[in-house]
């Protein structure tokens, strides 16, 4: 049994790391179970490049159309500046028609 953290699982960590923030996002803004979601992703490139790796299961997870990485995010929307992995993050996310 290795206990040696490798860079797949830091990745996989700061991707869950992200769901859960895109959730408590959700649940704060009293949205529709069901609803569909657009997110934009802010941040270093470590998160950047744990949001692509794992894009499909965050998309899956918190039900978005859309998930992308930007240098700065659109106005509107829900927005939240917080860490991952103690990197800072900018997330928002709007509903997606």
């Amino acid at each position: 049994l290795t206990t040696e953290l490798t860079d797949e699982l830091i990745a996989e960590g700061r991707a869950r790391e992200l769901t859960s923030r895109i959730q408590s996002m959700r649940k704060e803004a009293k949205l529709e179970f069901t609803a569909r979601i657009k997110v934009q992703l802010v941040g270093p490139e470590a998160v950047a490049s744990a949001a692509d790796a794992h894009r499909t299961t965050i998309e899956r997870e918190t039900l978005a159309n859309a998930l992308e990485t930007v240098a700065a995010v659109d106005d509107g929307g829900i927005q939240q500046n917080t860490t991952v992995d103690k990197l800072p993050v900018t997330i928002r996310i709007e509903v997606d028609a």
